[in-house]
């Protein structure tokens, strides 16, 4: 029962981050509030060859850099 609520998660997620105009986060798949249309250059929190990043990811992994 428990591996069943985990893939219909995974599953309702991947169904979120399809069919949404806005980016999930690459690391905890949250939303990010940035839209799939805007330019690279133009975001925030966006990694170079990895994706977008939302600002409490960005905070907790890249504020170092």
């Amino acid at each position: 029962m428990k591996r069943k609520r985990k893939l219909v998660f995974f599953l309702q997620r991947i169904k979120w981050r399809w069919l949404s105009k806005e980016e999930g986060c690459i690391i905890c798949w949250g939303r990010t509030g940035v839209l799939k249309k805007t330019p690279m250059d133009k975001r925030i929190h966006y990694v170079r060859g990895c994706g977008q990043v939302c600002n409490s990811c960005w905070s907790e992994d890249y504020d170092d850099f």
